[in-house]
């Protein structure tokens, strides 16, 4: 991803992928909910990322809503894996803005 001020890749997150469809309409709603939100480009594309991985996951039209609860316990679940470790920060924003 990159802003004026930064480029940087975000790891992916590893789901057993169901339906593509909706991934990137998904990503970018967390980008810019997360900049709106007041997150970091960073912690933003974090919970872009989050919210593809989610979709793609779950079954077309059919798929059940993501809450907010959802995304939480999702990131809480992978916070610590080893292609992770570089991210605890925007982890934690994410999380805690979710959660306020």
């Amino acid at each position: 991803m990159g802003t004026a001020e930064d480029v940087f890749t975000v790891p992916p997150f590893v789901v057993e992928v169901c339906d593509t469809t909706g991934a990137g309409d998904a990503f970018d709603a967390g980008v810019i909910c997360g900049r709106l939100s007041g997150l970091s480009w960073r912690a933003a594309a974090l919970l872009g990322n989050a919210l593809g991985a989610l979709v793609v996951a779950g079954e077309g039209a059919r798929r059940e809503t993501i809450t907010g609860e959802t995304v939480v316990a999702f990131l809480r679940q992978r916070r610590g894996r080893p292609r992770w470790l570089g991210w605890q920060r925007e982890f934690d924003a994410v999380i805690n803005s979710i959660a306020m």
